[in-house]
């Protein structure tokens, strides 16, 4: 917890399968700001982002206890090359991450600050959910601040936010444990600005 596993500008050697844990993946702007892109977490790969300048794009930071399997770049793509199956499989987990990223990325356009911390909820328990967890408890590794500084709000906006589905009804928070409490009109309500058509 609080490990780097890369930083940023540091070459790029290696990208990362994660296979526990949560992790942050942030950019140190030019006006001494740190924003939060991306939370890695089981079956993400990180680090594909340095392919096109040989540099770490981002500082990639564990939120808890993880583990990964590190593997070296140069060699990969030798392999690559000998077996289209593994080519595949690595090119439709790269689309699955540009995929989502483009998603969420959506979020950032004409939504409330309650639809984008719902949106990002629901993207939360669907990742859950495909690895054998549940989708409609879990803890939030992140803060707050992290959550804000993901979706562009401010951590009084983020805060508000989570009281007024909490108001609703429609969440149960009790410090970082979600609860959603009813998972089908949740998804029902949010999932429509995770769609790209």
């Amino acid at each position: 917890m609080g490990h780097d596993l890369c930083r940023q500008g540091e070459p790029f050697e290696f990208i990362y399968a994660v296979r526990s844990g949560t992790f942050k993946s942030s950019l140190s702007l030019s006006n001494g700001h740190q924003q939060i892109c991306a939370f890695p977490m089981c079956g993400d790969i990180i680090g594909m982002d340095g392919v096109a300048s040989g540099q770490c794009a981002s500082t990639v930071t564990a939120l808890d206890d993880a583990q990964v399997c590190a593997i070296a770049y140069a060699p990969l793509v030798d392999l690559l090359a000998r077996d289209p199956a593994l080519q595949r499989r690595v090119n439709r987990q790269m689309g699955y991450e540009l995929a989502r990223g483009r998603r969420l990325l959506l979020l950032m356009g004409p939504f409330s600050a309650q639809e984008r911390l719902a949106a990002f909820l629901l993207d939360l328990s669907q990742r859950f959910s495909a690895h054998g967890y549940s989708a409609r408890e879990f803890n939030l590794r992140m803060s707050r601040i992290e959550i804000a500084s993901f979706l562009g709000l401010s951590h009084e906006t983020i805060s508000r936010a989570f009281s007024a589905l909490q108001r609703e009804g429609l969440l149960h928070i009790d410090k970082r444990r979600v609860r959603i409490t009813v998972l089908e009109h949740f998804a029902r309500r949010f999932e429509a600005l995770l769609r790209v058509d």
